[in-house]
This record gives C-alpha cells, structure tokens and sequence, in this order.
C-alpha cells in the first residue's frame, strides 16, 4: 500500500485513493437513498458530505501506511479511527432515519 499512496504518480494507479472514495460514496449514498434516509430525502445529507466524511476516514486509515506504524499501534489506532466514524456516522444518519 505504501508503493500505491505514494509512488504511483504517473502511473495506471495514481488515483487509486480518490477511486476507492467515489466507489464508497457512491453506494453509501445509493444504500441511504433504498432505506429512506430522511437526511437524504430532505437534502441534509448530500453526496458531497459524504464525499468529504468518507475522504476523511480513509485518508486517516492510510496514515497508519504512511507513517509505517508497527502492526500493533496501527490496529489500535484503526480501531479508534473506527469507533470515531461510527459514532459521527450515528450521529448524522441514524438519527434521521427510519
């Protein structure tokens, strides 16, 4: 992973990040709408929102990459990571869903 983050520029793969954010975004955003997301239905939560909250979670998933982290500081620190989206990701939609 650490060659794909940052040493594939130039290469078939330099967007390999912003390509797994859209295909993230995308079907969240498509899975909120199936449920009856309120938040989407009214337009408080938007693609764009998502955009940035799922760039913002994987971004902070790779530091673990980009740093070099031992194995074990980086599956704790995933791990918080984790509980930290999921606990905004609860926030923002669960709360407004059906």
């Amino acid at each position: 992973f650490r060659l794909l983050l940052s040493g594939a520029h130039g290469t078939h793969f330099a967007h390999f990040l912003d390509e797994l954010v859209d295909i993230e975004v995308e079907y969240t955003y498509k899975y909120m709408e199936v449920i009856g997301c309120e938040s989407v239905k009214q337009g408080v939560v938007t693609e764009d929102f998502i955009h940035m909250i799922v760039t913002a979670y994987f971004n902070g998933m790779f530091e673990v990459v980009r740093h070099g982290m031992p194995k074990e500081a980086a599956v704790r620190y995933i791990g918080m990571l984790n509980r930290y989206h999921m606990a905004g990701f609860d926030t923002i939609f669960n709360a407004q869903c059906p």
